[in-house]
C-alpha cells in the first residue's frame, strides 16, 4: 500500500512552456493520480517570473511515497457477541460444503476445564488481536494462547459478569457489588478499580465498551417473584479513569443489558419490556425510545442489521403471567428503524421469546432460536409415555 505525502505546498508561477490548457486538465485529475506523474512531470516544471502571462496559482509539490502502516490490529472476538457493525457474525470457519465432514472431536487441539467442573459457570469466551482466548467466568478470568498454553489468570475476579475487550484492556463488573476493573490484557494486572453503582441486578448482564466509554447496568430494580432481579438503569463510564459519565433510567427494569453501537456517538440498549433507546454515548443524552410492552418481561434482548436497524426478542403486553405457557403467543420479534426509533414490523411468536436474534450479513434474513425449547425441552415429554430407561439415556445423550 502506498501512500503519497504532499508537504511544502507552495503558490507560485509555472514556466511558460507548460500550456493553460494542460494545467487545466491536471487541476481536475485527482491527487493520487497527480501524484503518481508527479515524480516525472512536476520535476520538469520551472517555477520562475520569465513568463507574466503565465502567472497562474499552482501548487508545488515535494511528493514522497512510503508504506503506511494499517494501524492497531484488532481483536477477533472483542464483545460478547463479536465485532461491532457484524453482531453474531464472523469471516473465519470452516467452508459450508464441509461441515458435513467435520469431526470436532479429532479435531480437538486443547480443551480447558475448571477444577469445579460442572459447577463452574462459564459466560463466555473473548479473542484478543494476537489470538488469544480470554475465558470469563464467575469463578474468575483465564487468559490462554491459541494453543492452550497458560498466560495468567484472576481468580479473585469472582461474581463477574460478561467482560468486553477495547484496546489493551478488559472492563469486567461485578455482580451484586457494582465493583468495575480495568484489567492489562497482556499482564492480568488491574489498571484502575472503582465501585460504579451500590449494586447491580443479579441476571446475565454483559459489560459493554466502545469509543473510550464502559456501558453496564447498576442498582436493582427490585425482585419480581418467581423471576429474578433485575438492573434499574444504564451508566457510562470513562474508560480511563472509572468515572460515571451518565446515567439513564429506562421505563422498565433492564434484564441480561448488552449495549449496541450504531455509530461512533451514539448507544442502544433494551430494557426487560422490549423498551428500546438510543442515547448518546458520551453524556447519555436520549435521541429516542419506543416504550416496550406493559406486563411483560423478557431475558431475551436486541441486534443490530447491517443497515443500522434494531432487531428484538421480547413479549406482548399483559403476557407475564402466561409466557411459559405452551401455545401462549407471547412472544415478539419485532425490527425497528435505527434512525428515529420507528416500529418497522412486528411477528408475534407461538412461544415467549427468550434470547437474542441474529441478522444475516446481506440484512435479509432473522435468525431466531426463540428459548421455547429451554422452558419445554423434548426430554420431559419422554417420561410417562411408556420409553424405555434406554431410550430415554439414549436420547439424553444426543441432546
Amino acid at each position: 500500500c502506498l501512500f503519497v505525502q504532499v508537504s511544502r505546498l507552495q503558490l507560485g508561477s509555472v514556466a511558460c512552456r507548460l500550456q493553460r490548457r494542460a494545467m487545466n486538465i491536471i487541476f481536475w485529475v485527482p491527487l493520487f493520480w497527480v501524484a503518481l506523474i508527479g515524480q516525472t512531470a512536476f520535476h520538469e516544471i520551472e517555477v520562475g517570473e520569465d513568463c507574466p502571462a503565465c502567472q497562474i496559482s499552482f501548487l508545488q509539490a515535494e511528493l514522497r511515497t512510503h508504506k503506511v502502516s494499517s494501524g492497531p490490529k484488532q481483536h477477533y472476538w472483542p464483545h460478547a457477541r463479536g465485532q461491532v457493525g457484524h453482531y453474531s457474525q464472523t469471516s473465519y470457519g470452516i467452508d459450508s460444503q464441509n461441515l458435513n465432514e467435520l469431526n470436532l472431536t479429532a479435531s480437538l487441539a486443547w480443551k480447558w476445564e475448571h477444577a469445579q467442573n460442572l459447577s463452574t459457570f462459564i459466560w463466555g469466551t473473548l479473542i484478543d488481536k494476537d489470538k488469544n482466548i480470554i475465558i470469563a467466568s464467575m469463578q474468575g478470568l483465564y487468559k490462554y494462547t491459541a494453543h492452550g498454553k497458560h498466560l495468567w489468570n484472576r481468580k479473585d475476579v469472582t461474581m463477574s459478569e460478561m467482560p468486553v475487550l477495547m484496546g489493551q484492556q478488559i472492563f469486567v463488573m461485578q455482580q451484586a457489588t457494582a465493583v468495575m476493573r480495568a484489567i492489562d490484557l497482556d499482564t492480568g494486572d488491574d489498571v484502575w478499580v472503582k465501585k460504579v453503582g451500590p449494586s447491580t441486578g443479579l441476571e446475565g448482564d454483559m459489560v459493554e465498551a466502545y469509543n473510550g466509554v464502559v456501558v453496564a447496568a447498576v442498582e436493582q430494580f427490585g425482585p419480581m417473584d418467581n423471576i429474578g432481579v433485575p438492573a434499574r438503569r444504564a451508566i457510562g463510564v470513562n474508560a480511563s479513569t472509572g468515572d460515571e459519565l451518565w446515567s439513564y433510567t429506562p421505563d422498565c427494569g433492564i434484564w441480561n443489558i448488552m449495549a449496541l453501537f450504531p455509530d461512533d456517538d451514539t448507544v442502544n440498549i433494551m430494557d426487560m419490556c422490549g423498551g428500546v433507546y438510543r442515547l448518546g454515548l458520551f453524556n447519555g443524552s436520549e435521541v429516542w425510545k419506543h416504550t416496550g410492552s406493559v406486563f411483560s418481561m423478557t431475558d431475551g434482548g436486541a441486534t443490530l442489521g447491517p443497515d443500522g436497524s434494531l432487531y428484538t426478542c421480547s413479549n406482548g403486553p399483559f403476557t407475564i403471567a402466561s409466557m411459559n405457557d405452551k401455545g401462549s403467543n407471547a412472544g415478539r420479534a419485532r425490527k425497528y428503524r435505527g434512525s428515529d426509533g420507528a416500529l418497522l414490523w412486528e411477528v408475534t411468536l407461538s412461544s415467549a421469546c427468550m434470547n437474542f436474534p441474529s441478522i444475516s450479513p446481506d440484512g435479509e434474513t432473522m435468525i431466531l432460536a426463540d428459548g421455547a425449547n429451554v422452558i419445554f425441552a423434548p426430554t420431559k415429554d419422554l417420561y410417562g409415555q411408556n420409553k424405555s430407561q434406554e431410550e430415554i439415556d439414549e436420547f439424553y445423550a444426543f441432546q
